[in-house]
This record gives C-alpha cells, structure tokens and sequence, in this order.
C-alpha cells in the first residue's frame, strides 16, 4: 500500500477533501469507508435501474449516493450529480449511462490511487 501522505495529496488533488474525512472519521475508518463505497454496489445498482427505466429507484439510489459522497467529502465526485439529475427529469438513458460512464472513470482512479503499491 502506498504512503498514506502521498495517498492524501493525490486523492485531494482530486477534489475529494480527506483531511476534513479524516478529521471526522480517523484515518483509518476514512480510508475503509471511502474503498467501500468506490468498490460498493450502489453504483451497479444505480446502473441497473437506469438501464430498465425505473428513475424513481434510479433518483433514490442516486439521492443514497450523493448523501455518502457528503458524509465522505467527494466534491469533485458530487458535480456528476445534477447532471444525472437533469438526465433522470427528461428519462433520457443514453445520457444517463454516459454520465454514469464518467463516474465510473473516476471511481477506478481513485481505486487505483487508494491501492497503489
């Protein structure tokens, strides 16, 4: 696993506010929740309901989101949110799946920098 100091640079580098989490959590719970939730299956949840056009589950699983993106200070993460927003009000898949696409991209970044060796 990487130095933890380096591993804070690069995950506030990439707008998500770590020492605020770890202020509120401690480093090691911060670290736990923040991999659980990438890795987590809210997303692919997310994902699913978008593809079957089910957007008042899509809108509560995205709500869930948002709230674990607060709790865990993931700003840069929490600017896809209204996008998908607008995507979910005009039940526009496409749209939606695209910006899901981007938050995917993101989430393996943030894997891949949470696991570096």
């Amino acid at each position: 696993m990487a130095d933890r100091t380096v591993q804070i640079k690069k995950l506030e580098q990439f707008g998500i506010c770590v020492s605020e989490g770890i202020e509120q959590f401690g480093e090691e719970q911060y670290f736990k929740e923040l991999e659980q939730f990438v890795r987590g299956q809210e997303f692919l949840r997310l994902g699913q309901t978008v593809t079957r056009g089910q957007w008042s589950a899509a809108r509560m699983t995205m709500r869930r989101i948002g709230q674990t993106m607060e709790r865990l200070r993931m700003q840069s993460m929490k600017k896809f949110l209204p996008q998908l927003q607008n995507t979910f009000a005009r039940k526009n898949t496409a749209q939606a799946k695209n910006v899901l696409a981007l938050m995917t991209q993101r989430r393996v970044q943030i894997i891949r920098i949470l696991t570096e060796a």
